[in-house]
Formats: structure tokens, sequence, C-alpha cells
């Protein structure tokens, strides 16, 4: 087959080889910025997470047996 008898939107094998290869440097790329932007969002939330300096950690209240008999009398939650 002559480049003459060639319709225009019949590619060998090589020229679709060649633009999936064009197509996958594209997304690569694009795919590369997303995993940068990704990476500086985490170290962000990190660096500006909270902390717990200076906090009490809260003890859970222990409940006596009569208070838990007067709770359960009065409707249980």
């Amino acid at each position: 087959m002559t480049d003459e008898n060639k319709k225009p939107e019949e590619l060998t094998l090589v020229e679709r080889a060649e633009k999936a290869a064009g197509n996958l440097k594209i997304e690569n790329d694009r795919q590369e910025e997303l995993l940068k932007r990704q990476s500086e969002e985490n170290a962000f939330s990190k660096l500006g997470g909270q902390t717990n300096a200076g906090q009490i950690p809260q003890t859970p209240k222990v409940e006596t047996e009569k208070e838990y008999a007067a709770r359960m009398l009065r409707g249980g939650k």
C-alpha cells in the first residue's frame, strides 16, 4: 500500500503505538503532578494537625452501684 492509496484515518501499527505512547506520557505527567499535590496536602495536614500538648486526658467517671440502680430506674441511659 502506498501513501497515495492510504486513507487519512487509517493508521499503521507503528503510528498507533506512537500515538498511544504520547497519550501515556501525557497521562503519566498529569498523574505525577497529582501525586505531588497529594503529598504536599498530606504534609500540610500533618503539620497543621491538632496536638495533645497541655491537655488533660478525660478519665471516664466510675459509676457506683447506687448511681447505676438509680439510672436504671429512671430509664436507663
